[in-house]
């Protein structure tokens, strides 16, 4: 799922799971498990939010200049919610340096290895932000734009997926 992490507004949703994002068969989580595309992302997004507002609160009591020389707090803070793993549910959190995209990859850390999962993450985003480039430099990050748009990016996932392997 890739969205705007500004507004929260979905941008693209991809789901090879029916819908079901928890690793462990007899385990239901209502957060994700069938849930809509669109929930999710107001889940994370949400998430985002209160991240940044403690980042604010923190530089509030304690000042901007020790959150720049206390490396451990900046990393924690930087890459703290990145990814996420569990029992039932693993995931990839990347945001875009350019646009303001996020990409929220779910996996099983079980099953497929991590690095090339992180690596994926980062690539999808890449291709995503390079098929809708032009839209997204008029600032138009609602990019569905139907089933045409919508293939060309399909087509390039099984070349990203071959490309990750070979890097595996």
């Amino acid at each position: 799922m890739i969205f705007n992490n500004k507004s929260g507004m979905l941008a693209y949703s991809k789901m090879f799971t029916g819908g079901k994002l928890t690793k462990v068969a007899d385990h239901h989580n209502p957060m994700f498990d069938g849930a809509d595309p669109i929930q999710i992302v107001s889940h994370f997004f949400g998430l985002l939010k209160l991240t940044e507002i403690m980042v604010e609160e923190y530089v509030a009591e304690v000042g901007e200049s020790s959150l720049e020389s206390d490396v451990n707090t900046r990393m924690n803070i930087k890459s703290g919610f990145r990814a996420y793993k569990s029992e039932y549910l693993d995931y990839f959190l990347e945001h875009h340096d350019q646009y303001p995209l996020t990409i929220v990859l779910f996996y099983d850390a079980d099953a497929v290895n991590e690095a090339m999962m992180r690596s994926l993450t980062v690539k999808v985003l890449d291709v995503f932000v390079c098929k809708n480039e032009a839209k997204l430099e008029k600032g138009i990050f609602n990019v569905h734009g139907g089933p045409k748009s919508q293939l060309g990016f399909e087509q390039a996932m099984n070349l990203i997926l071959e490309d990750v392997s070979l890097a595996d």
